[in-house]
């Protein structure tokens, strides 16, 4: 980061005995360890630092409504290690227009690997049973570890839950709602067409990323204010603005998840989809907007915020 140098570059193959096809996400968890999502079937596998496959698990569920044909890890809701166990997230409600409130409480939404024992568990962790109350939102969740705990919040909902995972249990629930985010994207009905889908997301406030930050020992959850589009855009604008959100803001929360307060930034400062880390200096997010005048795609960007909470 000092001086922008790589360091390392690791070769993914795609054919051979090692073949990482299919490949869906991944999240380096030691020096010489990433453990590796693939599809087709959903595999877990761990690869070395050579690109060299040394274990791989499938991961089957055989209670959710709609059969698992997809896993999927990216920097929200990162693969977690803890002690010689790997968790991983299953945010997706498949099948979202054939499914009733009522199927909600056969998805669960987090599996884990003993890589010790060569077993899998699925967990009984759910959205909310009001989730679908006033209408079928959309499914996802960003997570976080702190100590044995993990930490889950959805992107569509203000309640937070909280897993321990010595137990496998979830401990607590609680909601913590930010002034700013009202106005949830309801899909009751597929949209008439694909504009009129980005649009809506657009349109409608959602939460976004949630980190811990072990040196300061604060909770980060990002939000997304709906925002209202002024003119008739293609679908290609559309697509780079629900990418590149216009409104971004900040939640800090306390260990015991107590609202310590609240920042907007200005509209297209922040691109909060990827790209965001916490660091000894304070949370770097991505100063990369694609949509703001001064956005440079051949450089790294961030604005390192940290805030002065008064007792």
């Amino acid at each position: 980061m000092d001086n922008g140098v790589v360091v390392r570059e690791i070769v993914l193959n795609y054919e051979g005995p090692n073949s990482v096809g299919g490949f869906t996400g991944a999240t380096i968890t030691a020096l010489d360890s990433i453990w590796l999502l693939t599809s087709r079937p959903p595999k877990l596998n761990l690869l070395n630092f050579e690109g060299e496959i040394v274990l791989e698990k499938e991961i089957k569920n055989d209670v959710r409504p709609f059969p698992i044909n997809y896993l999927f890890v990216f920097a929200p809701a990162p693969l977690i290690q803890y002690k010689q166990t790997i968790f991983g997230p299953q945010p997706l409600l498949e099948g979202h227009h054939q499914i009733t409130k009522e199927d909600i409480s056969k998805y669960q939404l987090a599996y884990s690997f003993d890589f010790g024992q060569d077993t899998v568990v699925w967990h009984d962790v759910y959205y909310s049973e009001n989730y679908w109350d006033a209408g079928k939102k959309l499914s996802d969740f960003s997570w976080s570890k702190d100590g044995n705990k993990i930490f889950l919040a959805p992107i569509y909902d203000h309640e937070i839950q909280i897993f321990d995972m010595d137990s496998g249990k979830i401990l607590n629930k609680k909601q913590v709602k930010s002034t700013y985010i009202n106005s949830f994207n309801y899909v009751n009905e597929i949209p008439a067409g694909l504009n009129e889908g980005i649009k809506n997301r657009i349109l409608h406030d959602r939460y976004g990323s949630f980190l811990f930050d072990k040196y300061r020992e604060v909770f980060y959850r990002l939000f997304n204010p709906g925002y209202e589009l002024l003119e008739e855009l293609t679908m290609e604008e559309l697509s780079l603005i629900d990418r590149s959100k216009p409104k971004t803001g900040i939640m800090i929360l306390d260990k015991e998840l107590n609202v310590l307060g609240e920042h907007l930034f200005g509209d297209f400062e922040i691109h909060s989809s990827s790209n965001m880390f916490v660091g000894e200096k304070g949370l770097y997010l991505s100063l990369n907007n694609e949509n703001h005048p001064d956005y440079d795609e051949n450089h790294f960007r961030y604005r390192v915020v940290r805030f002065d909470i008064e007792e």
